[in-house]
Order: structure tokens, then sequence, then C-alpha cells
């Protein structure tokens, strides 16, 4: 179980170097898991068991550290995973590898217990400012994603009312010829039925441009996954 101060993964074919540094740290609050080499290493941190901070030795069976490093930093999720290597090589050429495969700091072997909980406090408060940071930029995208879409959608219903407007006259120029034939032919005239159907469409019309107009809000509702449609008649707070 994670303790409050965080989890950190021992990745060492040393049982006693595991448990030197697991007898370190869990007096001070750290909650300790091992793993013998690089394989089990990796297999833990993406399971169930993913640790907060990683030491890691270089020299392992099956896969060393730097290898180990290096495909942890394949994963986005785990890109800012502290790993510390804590190893007895001295060589500078060796040293520069680690930092290469993506580690965040390394230790000479021997090394104080206080040096390494000082690492430690250190490397994980760091990452713990990154991932409280990222949620947050996270949170300011979603919200500026949602304010978009607000103003797209006002933009489109300002847009329509303007082209109700525009639409006003030639339709009632249309209601008005409608009106002009069925009083100029008689019953008997098949004109007079379509005049009909043409004045009930444009009443029909007439009516849809008023709902819009009408609108000094919208609503939306959901369509499909990609798209969101205006409502008019919630817009209006009227049902046709």
């Amino acid at each position: 179980m994670q303790s409050s101060k965080g989890t950190i993964m021992v990745v060492d074919d040393s049982l006693t170097m595991r448990h030197a540094i697991r007898n370190a740290l869990e007096p001070h609050g750290y909650t300790v898991v091992e793993a013998e080499n690089g394989v089990d290493g990796l297999l833990r941190t993406l399971s169930y068991e993913k640790p907060d901070l990683i030491t890691l030795d270089i020299e392992m069976p099956e896969m060393d550290g730097i290898s180990m490093c290096r495909n942890i930093r394949k994963i986005s999720q785990l890109d800012e995973l502290p790993i510390i290597f804590l190893t007895s090589m001295a060589d500078q050429k060796k040293l520069l590898k680690v930092f290469q495969a993506g580690a965040t700091d390394y230790l000479i072997k021997p090394f104080l217990k206080e040096e390494l909980l000082a690492r430690l406090r250190v490397h994980l408060e760091k990452s713990r400012l990154i991932r409280k940071l990222r949620s947050t930029v996270e949170q300011l995208n979603a919200a500026e994603r949602v304010r978009a879409e607000k103003d797209r959608l006002q933009g489109v219903v300002e847009m329509a009312g303007a082209v109700c407007h525009e639409l006003n006259q030639p339709i009632q120029s249309v209601s008005g010829y409608a009106e002009l034939m069925m009083m100029k032919a008689d019953d008997s005239n098949p004109l007079t039925g379509y005049a009909q159907k043409i004045a009930t469409q444009v009443d029909r019309m007439g009516k849809i441009t008023g709902k819009l107009m009408n609108v000094t809000t919208y609503r939306t509702k959901q369509h499909d996954p990609n798209t969101r449609i205006i409502d008019i008649d919630e817009a209006t707070g009227n049902v046709l």
C-alpha cells in the first residue's frame, strides 16, 4: 500500500543493497518495492505497482539499468518519473550514457543515507509540482475549448438572425404574390391549389425565421460525437 510520502522502487541485482535501501527509507515513511533486474523492474513499473520514484543500478542481468531507463522514457505517461541511478561506477563516459538514457540524477556508491533521502525529497517534490502544473494546464485548455465552442455557437445564432432579417422581405413578397394568385384565379383553376400550397409553406417559413429572430440565448443538444446543433424551439421557448 502506498504511503503518504510515496512508493520507491529499488531495482538492483544485489539483495543486500535492496535491503539496505529499504531499511534506510521505510523508517522515513516511504513504501519500498523491489526488483532484481531491469526486466522485472520494467514490468512492475508498468503494472499496478507504478512507483513515484525509481532507484536503479547500472549493471544487472537480463536488462541493465540504462536499457530499463530508456524503455521507461519511451512511455509518455512516465516521462517525468524520477529515476536515480545508484552505481559504484565513476566513469564519466558511463555516467553520460545514464543521462542520455533519461536519468534524473545519480549517486556514487557508497553514499550517505542522508544524501539519498535529500535527493528523494527534492525529486519527488519536483515531480508532484510538474503533475500539478500539467493538470492545471489541462483544465485551462478544457475551459478554453468550452469558451471557444460557446463563441462559435453564439456566432451561428447571430448569423442566423441576420440571414432571417434579410429573408423577411422576399418571404413577404412571395406571400403577397400567392395571395394575388388566389384572388385572380377561381376555384376551378389548378393554380389556386398551387397558390394555397405556396402560401402555406411561406407561412411556415415565416414562423421559423420569426423564431430565430427572437433568439436571445442559445441552448444546444447532442447531435453526434463530433457535431452540436441549435435547438430552435428550446432557444425560443416555443414548441411547434
